[in-house]
């Protein structure tokens, strides 16, 4: 009896594991730099536009996506790409934008990877090396990747003998940094850029934001797709939780049956009271360890 309130314990405890570490904003407390607000933000195409337009100091006559958070697979075998904001312009020219809210280092790399990604699908489309689309990379940061307080970081690819020679490849990088100090923007810009750091923008364009994000949270098939997003994204972290602590039991279970078999002399016994007190792993799950194990150890030994 005593054996089974442990057990059911044991379960109890995994059950509230599996939750308790899993988080997801109430869909009514999501911002723009949210990931899910943002793409439905930039939607929109009037603001995606008006936004490339701020960014890039340019104007656009018009742009399309060519499909929604598209995702990009050069081949079965390889990683996919998936791209928060994807669109083109009448020019032919193509905008990655990205949201980032969480400090990692590996943007630079990413932008990198991303391009390649880009001009591979533009060139598996047939189309010739001189051919290929001129495109941007923006990523919006909520902090200074580079920590040197400029809101705004461009790049290019130049020689570095001769850094005003600029390699003609029609490829910019950006790095947005709303918490930027510098005086290196304009005023609409920086009256956008208040909306993304929770504040309230001026600008006529910055109030459009706002009030497109408030529009989104009274969207109920958004609202819904979110909620869906939510339980898909709660069963993969239950899983991987579940398959790092099944591990875990897996790296034990052989020195458990070990210690058993001193006192009991007996593997089969052993083996089931072993299984007993790892919840994550079956009976046969818990044979196939430690007679893999066995077999290892015998080959180690000849």
């Amino acid at each position: 009896m005593k054996e089974k309130m442990n057990e059911s314990t044991n379960e109890k405890e995994a059950r509230n594991e599996l939750t308790s570490g899993f988080q997801m904003k109430p869909y009514e407390e999501l911002t723009i730099v949210d990931n899910f607000m943002f793409t439905k933000v930039m939607s929109n195409p009037e603001i995606c536009k008006t936004f490339l337009e701020i960014v890039l100091d340019v104007k656009i006559k018009e742009i399309s996506y060519p499909e929604d958070e598209k995702t990009i697979t050069i081949a079965s075998e390889s990683k996919s790409v998936r791209l928060d904001v994807y669109v083109d312009d009448d020019q032919g020219t193509v905008y990655n934008v990205e949201m980032q809210s969480s400090m990692k280092n590996n943007l630079p790399k990413r932008s990198r990877y991303y391009q390649a990604m880009i001009d591979l699908q533009l060139l598996d489309k047939g189309a010739d090396y001189n051919e290929l689309n001129k495109s941007y990379i923006i990523f919006i940061c909520t902090f200074d990747l580079f920590g040197q307080g400029r809101h705004i970081y461009r790049f290019k690819n130049c020689c570095l003998e001769c850094p005003d020679l600029v390699l003609e490849d029609d490829t910019t990088k950006i790095f947005i940094n709303t918490k930027g100090i510098q005086d290196d923007i304009s005023d609409e810009f920086r009256e956008m850029i208040k909306v993304f750091n929770g504040e309230d923008g001026q600008s006529e364009y910055a109030k459009k934001l706002m009030h497109n994000v408030d529009e989104i949270r009274l969207n109920k098939k958004w609202r819904r797709e979110y909620m869906q997003l939510w339980e898909i994204e709660k069963e993969r972290y239950q899983e991987g939780l579940a398959e790092g602590r099944k591990e875990k039991d897996q790296t034990f279970v052989p020195l458990l049956i070990e210690m058993s078999l001193k006192l009991t002399g007996n593997e089969e016994n052993s083996i089931n009271e072993v299984a007993d007190s790892v919840p994550n792993l079956s009976i046969d799950e818990v044979r196939s360890v430690w007679y893999e194990y066995k077999k290892n150890k015998d080959n180690r030994a000849q």
